[in-house]
């Protein structure tokens, strides 16, 4: 109070001449500033209510500008509440007019008069269609807007592209969900997935929107996108089969050699839906390598040191929806620490390289990749059977190679190491690794597959566009030459 009546010399004065309200007016004083950031405010001066507009609502007396608050405990002292950023949200309007006069209808000096024309003519309620598609699909879905009141914050932009309101209730609704208390209850949240088909991931493709960097996309998607919940599938009635035979083909009547797994393989399982929820329920719930994963993703030896999902993903035999919820069922009633997050990260790893694909089309095959780089490649073939064969010299890429080439799996510190060594050190096409890939993997995945290779070979989305050292990170990731004995001996 000491501040206002220090610099308000207007103030001062008019407290001298009524002097009986000074209580009042300190009162009110105290009330704003104890609003915070609030965006209220309070007019004093001499018969307001022949200078500021009232309106009647209810019965009561009102302005416009004064977020729902009655004036009856402030008109008689001459006092009015009104909203700060409803007369700043005016003032804008009126200079965008007087620009729009300016440039468009060559009137030098606009006058109030002229601003009013056009607002009635123009944009006054009556003559807007508050139902013009257009608007809400090239201003609000694609987050184009200037200054616009109660979009001002980055937060609720993005909520507003998220939500793709489609009238003014939504709009309405945005809002009104934007706010402090609302937030804390993730009702923003709610409100997206509630709408019917909301867009799974906060991007639309072939519209540049998709980042280039996995960073961006994925602080985007866990901050606004939403996880599906699962379907529930009940079991098809029996009606719906006709049991012609119950014996399945074997390998032998097909004329195809029964296949044996390697008994050193990383994935020694079988595939099917039910085996993957069973290898799912084991890693997860009864040995709790979940609670580790972080810490053991990056191993070379045996079945434990991975999730080994990806055979399963491939296929579609399960689905990284019903993995996602799974890992928040062991968070709930187990452990939530930075490991069960990184499962889940990794699935997001996988949705960016299908977006990627979806986004870039047949890129994904060429030469030059998505980023359009020209380097000079080697086509040599004797050095890439060398590759493929385990025989470069290098013991850490030959173990890799050679796990491949004997079991079709290979562990993603491996594939990084491999992939680095045939693209940086042979400089050999990175699509005849990729293609070489998509033969033998197991768990082979057009997206994952090239999408990785182009991050690898310095054409896709890698910004750092690195080289692994394999001497390195063998003496990192297998100090004790485990792997490398292991497979070197075949």
């Amino acid at each position: 109070w000491e501040e206002v009546m220090e610099f308000s010399t207007s103030l001062k004065s008019f407290l001298a001449k009524y002097p009986h309200i000074e209580t009042h007016v300190k009162r009110l004083v105290g009330q704003i500033r104890s609003c915070s950031r609030h965006a209220g405010g309070v007019v004093i001066a001499e018969k307001l209510n022949e200078s500021m507009p009232l309106i009647y609502s209810g019965g009561v007396r009102q302005t416009p500008w004064s977020e729902g608050q009655n004036v009856r405990h402030l008109e008689p002292m001459g006092f009015i509440k009104f909203d700060i950023l409803g007369l700043a949200s005016l003032r804008m309007i009126e200079g965008a007019i007087r620009h729009i006069l300016q440039r468009h209808h060559n009137i030098a000096e606009p006058t109030f008069e002229d601003v009013q024309k056009f607002y009635n003519d123009n944009l006054h309620p009556d003559v807007v269609d508050l139902n013009d598609k257009s608007v809400y699909q090239n201003i609000f879905h694609k987050g184009k807007w200037a200054g616009i009141f109660q979009f001002t914050e980055s937060g609720a932009q993005n909520f507003c592209v998220s939500a793709k309101p489609r009238s003014i209730i939504d709009i309405s609704a945005i809002t009104s969900i934007f706010r402090p208390g609302p937030l804390s209850a993730k009702v923003d949240r709610n409100y997206v997935t509630a709408k019917e088909h909301p867009e799974d991931v906060p991007y639309r493709l072939h519209q540049g929107e998709l980042p280039d960097v996995f960073t961006v996309f994925r602080k985007k998607c866990e901050k606004l996108a939403r996880v599906r919940p699962l379907i529930e599938n009940p079991p098809m009635s029996s009606n719906c089969f006709e049991l012609t035979s119950d014996e399945i083909p074997s390998f032998e009547s097909i004329g195809i050699e029964k296949p044996s797994p390697h008994p050193q393989s990383a994935f020694r399982f079988q595939g099917g839906y039910k085996q993957a929820k069973i290898r799912l329920q084991a890693y997860f719930f009864e040995h709790h390598h979940l609670s580790r994963y972080k810490k053991t993703r990056n191993g070379l030896l045996g079945t434990e040191y991975s999730s080994k999902f990806s055979p399963w993903l491939a296929i579609g035999a399960i689905s990284p929806r019903y993995i996602y919820h799974k890992i928040k069922v062991y968070e709930r009633e187990h452990i939530k620490n930075q490991d069960t997050y990184w499962l889940a990260f990794e699935l997001m790893w996988r949705d960016y390289f299908k977006y990627i694909s979806l986004e870039h089309g047949n890129d994904l095959f060429k030469q030059a990749g998505i980023k359009k780089r020209h380097y000079s490649w080697r086509e040599n073939q004797r050095l890439f059977l060398k590759w493929i064969n385990g025989q470069t010299g290098d013991s850490f890429v030959d173990a890799n190679m050679i796990e491949l080439q004997q079991t079709g799996f290979m562990s993603n510190r491996g594939r990084q190491n491999v992939a680095s060594y045939l693209t940086k050190d042979l400089q050999i096409d990175w699509r005849w690794g990729a293609a070489y890939f998509e033969s033998v993997l197991l768990d082979y995945d057009v997206h994952s597959n090239w999408g990785n290779w182009q991050y690898v070979g310095g054409v896709g989305n890698d910004p750092r566009d690195r080289k692994f050292n394999t001497r390195l990170q063998a003496e990192r990731y297998d100090p004790k030459h485990e792997f490398q004995k292991l497979w070197l001996k075949h």
